[in-house]
């Protein structure tokens, strides 16, 4: 008999291991299947970490830019060779800026694109643009936006999962006060949803197609690439040719100021000479009101205002 108990509790522990390693496989399969969410559209536990392990599993989102400043001497044919390049690589032009008069040539004409290559076709442009013009220099950038790109994702996802279950819920939904509630959070889930694709559409294109800003000038002569010697030579002799202009900058500010200095400077003397030549006749005045009038009497000492001897002090 206890043969029989312990082989039954035996048996009974060994189904109950099993069932719970079949529910924890297909709860992970569910997981799996749903983005981490579960029926009711609520992100499981540890679905943010699986999703972040998948980031580094799947080919991350980089997006390229690049910024090229180029020049030619045969200005026509450079824009037409550039123009054939972008559709050969299957790119496309998204803004262009021409400026100057290709009227009796002087190489005074600028061409600003910003062109959209394809990613995987960035670096073959790149290399064919410098056989059609003279690249001066070239600066190529990466942002990866991985992060960015699945998180939004996630958001898309978790809110399509909950305008799944607000219909089912306006489904049954009785009062109208249930209604109404129900689609004005309706509304706004599906305006998120839209914000959201939008944003996930600019992500993709970012990444699918590369950004590369060219600067291309007319000139007559080929910039000289400078080595060090020339670089300080070229930084001493534009010091020096700042410090000429300032210094004739200064000088005609000096003449341009000229007649003000000269005029303001005679009106100056003349109120000086005026001042002093009035404070003269003031003085003279003065001095000869003081020689008309007499001298007052001032009593010696012995003697009183009478002129007679003052009597001797009692000691």
């Amino acid at each position: 008999m206890k043969k029989l108990l312990c082989l039954f509790f035996a048996v009974f522990l060994a189904a109950s291991l099993a069932a719970c390693g079949n529910s924890k496989s297909s709860s992970s399969a569910a997981a799996a299947s749903t983005g981490g969410y579960d029926s009711e559209g609520v992100p499981e536990a540890g679905a943010n970490s699986a999703a972040l392990s998948k980031v580094d599993e799947i080919e991350r989102k980089l997006v390229y830019r690049a910024d090229v400043s180029a020049e030619t001497k045969d200005f026509e044919r450079a824009k037409a060779d550039l123009d054939s390049l972008v559709a050969e690589v299957q790119g496309y032009v998204e803004s262009s800026d021409l400026t100057g008069s290709s009227y009796g040539g002087g190489g005074n004409r600028r061409l600003s694109y910003t062109v959209r290559v394809p990613a995987d076709s960035l670096q073959g442009f790149l290399a064919k643009l410098e056989e059609l013009v003279n690249v001066v220099s070239n600066s190529t950038y990466m942002e990866d936006i991985t992060g960015s790109y699945f998180d939004t994702q996630a958001r898309l996802n978790a809110l399509e999962q909950e305008e799944k279950r607000l219909l089912e819920l306006l489904e049954k939904a009785e009062t109208l006060d249930e209604i109404i509630q129900l689609e004005d959070r309706i509304s706004n889930v599906r305006y998120e949803i839209e914000s959201l694709t939008s944003q996930m559409k600019i992500y993709d294109k970012e990444v699918a197609y590369s950004t590369v800003s060219i600067f291309l000038e007319d000139v007559t002569e080929y910039s000289a690439k400078s080595s060090f010697g020339s670089r300080t030579w070229e930084a001493f002799t534009g010091g020096w040719n700042s410090f000429v202009s300032t210094v004739q900058s200064v000088i005609v500010a000096l003449i341009w100021f000229l007649p003000f200095l000269v005029v303001g400077g005679a009106v100056v003397i003349i109120v000086v000479v005026c001042v002093k030549r009035s404070g003269r006749k003031k003085r003279a005045k003065f001095l000869a009101d003081t020689e008309n009038i007499a001298p007052e009497y001032v009593p010696t000492a012995g003697q009183n205002s009478n002129n007679q001897p003052e009597p001797p002090k009692k000691s």
